[in-house]
């Protein structure tokens, strides 16, 4: 049987009240296309991420749908934000994590809260990021090795074979390269927890 624990991230929001917190997650969601199922303002949003992304973007993504619950807790003068992050399918585990942690490393910020380096780290989890990287590095090692192997199976011109190199070959590692770059970023960001994100 398969689990998946919930990604969760707290922060404390300086100087704002839970109704202008409030206002700027319920945006941010509404960017991050999110389905609103529930809501308490100022207090509590629930809402369902259905992972509709174009199929042909790359880079930092997420495939994998999800189950959030945002609380606001009001704190003196400052607010306390939760965030959890639930996978809908506890077989993908910890996939699309990362992108979560993108996202809301980015809201921290536009909410004037920049994350500690504790958050930082959390956000991106080293070994995550590396096996990320791994899975699609063999994933397009395989890929490209696959359509060499098929070209040199068959006696072809060398202009079919021109051909098929700039046309099929060249865009498949192009795009793994293009794919793997937020992530190789991710590590460099936790090398360096302390600098704003770029």
């Amino acid at each position: 049987m398969f689990t998946a624990r919930p990604y969760s991230q707290r922060a404390i929001i300086k100087d704002r009240t839970p109704e202008q917190v409030y206002e700027t997650v319920r945006s941010w969601l509404a960017m991050n296309r999110c389905s609103f199922q529930q809501a308490t303002p100022p207090t509590y949003i629930e809402t369902v991420y259905r992972a509709s992304q174009p199929p042909i973007q790359v880079g930092l993504r997420d495939d994998y749908p999800k189950d959030m619950a945002i609380m606001m807790t009001a704190f003196g003068r400052d607010t306390v934000l939760q965030i959890v992050v639930t996978q809908r399918e506890p077989r993908f585990k910890d996939k699309g994590y990362l992108y979560w942690g993108s996202r809301i490393e980015g809201l921290l910020w536009e909410l004037e809260t920049p994350p500690t380096r504790e958050q930082v780290l959390s956000f991106y989890p080293k070994e995550m990021v590396n096996k990320e990287i791994r899975t699609k590095f063999r994933f397009y090692a395989v890929v490209t090795a696959a359509l060499i192997l098929v070209l040199g199976a068959f006696p072809v011109q060398l202009e079919v074979t021109v051909l098929v190199v700039f046309v099929i070959i060249a865009p498949v590692v192009l795009i793994g390269v293009l794919d793997t770059v937020d992530y190789w970023r991710l590590l460099s960001r936790t090398a360096a927890p302390d600098q704003p994100w770029k």
